[in-house]
């Protein structure tokens, strides 16, 4: 979402553009202006065709954008936060901070998503039967009204068959959430629904893939392009969901504690970086520092990647408090959770790592991407079996 155009903020929601958005939006309306409008509202002006496109991709982008903030507010009230919405080239993405708690909580953010689709085909279509009034103005040629009653039609076509497209049971589909939080709930385990969604999205993209080449070598080579290309995404992102269920299944069976790097230096915060951190490090550079307040609150984590683009000048001015990150932005864990549940907290979080809490509130260690990457190539400990 870095390199995204932004287009502000919604209900606190940061909405973006991507640029390939634009690439895409630009052939829709080029297709719908000398192809799909003027075939079927014949007797226009050229102008009107465009501009028809131009209002249709734009209407189009705009259900993508319903799809996404349907996500993003069902996740909102199911406890989940939402760093942002994304149109790109593909359609679009809601980056939430965590994994659904439940898998009830999971279905209804999932399915809000091609419902909202479904219930603007609706509006589209009943928009586009009123504007069309009698049957005849479908045969085209009727002047500007057939050209709104065409592009309602086009609008109804697409956002239904986005919404059915997308409850196809398959990752990384809306269906396969879906299909996930069923397998959840029924066998009470999150790592087996995802495998299951995962195995069917690389059998849905195979046979898209396989669609599309069969496509080109009958002389349909644009669409066959287009399906080859969404075969091969949806089996790139399966593949990388089975990977890291993989991870996820490994991680859970340690704790923080196992991966952790045990007691970081807590210095106090008002010290310079100079004076706090040369001591603390005694030649060995630590992964993080805590800076303390003078009644023993910890207020912040300094890391070493943020020491490093301080200019050594600076270092004997600038205090530990103004440049360590707050402690509001630190992401927290106990030193008995699961391993696993680090992945959401560390996901797009700008510190990089997890201060890590004995129980009792002391701080016990830090851990970050390197240390889950170690401890995901370690042997699983063995799990006790259960009856």
């Amino acid at each position: 979402m870095k390199n995204d155009i932004p287009l502000g903020h919604i209900r606190g929601i940061r909405v973006g553009l991507s640029w390939s958005a634009l690439l895409i939006a630009g052939f829709y309306v080029y297709i719908l202006a000398t192809y799909q409008f003027p075939r079927e509202a014949w007797g226009l002006a050229s102008s009107a065709y465009w501009f028809a496109g131009i209002v249709g991709a734009a209407a189009f982008f705009a259900s993508l954008f319903v799809h996404e903030m349907s996500h993003a507010l069902m996740a909102r009230r199911q406890g989940v936060g939402v760093k942002g919405i994304t149109l790109w080239l593909l359609g679009g993405y809601a980056e939430l901070e965590s994994e659904p708690r439940t898998s009830g909580a999971q279905f209804l953010i999932a399915v809000v998503g091609p419902a909202s689709n479904l219930v603007l085909g609706a509006i589209f279509w009943t928009a586009h039967r009123q504007v069309a009034g009698s049957p005849d103005v479908f045969t085209g040629g009727y002047g500007t009204e057939s050209l709104v009653a065409v592009t309602l039609g086009w609008l109804a076509f697409v956002n239904v068959l986005l919404g059915v497209f997308n409850l196809l049971p398959a990752a990384p589909l809306d269906g396969g959430q879906l299909f996930s939080a069923a397998i959840w709930a029924v066998t009470g385990r999150r790592s087996a629904g995802r495998r299951w969604a995962a195995y069917a999205g690389v059998a849905l993209g195979a046979l898209g893939a396989g669609y599309g080449l069969v496509s080109m070598q009958s002389n349909d080579s644009m669409n066959g392009i287009w399906f080859m290309f969404i075969g091969w995404w949806i089996v790139s992102v399966a593949l990388a969901d089975l990977r890291r269920t993989g991870v996820e299944n490994t991680l859970s069976t340690m704790t923080a504690g196992d991966a952790m790097i045990p007691n970081p230096p807590i210095v106090p915060d008002a010290l310079t970086i100079d004076r706090a951190i040369g001591p603390a490090w005694s030649g060995v550079v630590p992964a993080a520092v805590c800076a303390q307040a003078p009644d023993g609150r910890i207020t912040g984590v300094l890391t070493a990647a943020q020491l490093s683009n301080i200019d050594p000048t600076s270092r004997a001015t600038i205090p530990l408090a103004q440049l360590a990150f707050p402690i509001d932005r630190v992401a927290i864990a106990a030193t008995d959770e699961p391993l696993s549940a680090l992945l959401d907290r560390l996901r797009g979080n700008a510190v990089g790592r997890v201060l890590i809490l004995e129980r009792d509130g002391r701080v016990a260690g830090t851990v970050g991407i390197a240390e889950l990457d170690a401890a995901a190539r370690r042997r699983p400990r063995a799990v006790p079996a259960t009856r």
